[in-house]
């Protein structure tokens, strides 16, 4: 399922329609139902939210490699147990 939503030609003067979609078929947003129109905005709130996160997991990756690089460098110094 790909869902996405763009602005889409002038209709009229300093107008712009907006366009969904939805499975390969394009739909005006503004001549959908109420309750289109919020399941809509759940979904890009639900898309804006999966690339916050994502960001973030990205953020704390790099975090840990630092850790995990800044440890490597610590233990040359360390005296390995031998067993």
């Amino acid at each position: 399922m790909v869902v996405s939503t763009t602005a889409g030609q002038q209709s009229t003067p300093g107008q712009s329609e907006s366009v969904l979609t939805f499975d390969g078929k394009k739909y005006a947003i503004d001549s959908l139902s109420q309750e289109a129109q919020e399941l809509i905005r759940g979904v890009r709130v639900a898309d804006s939210q999966l690339k916050f996160h994502e960001d973030t997991l990205k953020i704390i990756a790099l975090g840990r490699q630092a850790l995990a690089l800044k440890l490597k460098t610590t233990l040359g110094t360390a005296r390995e147990i031998t067993s």
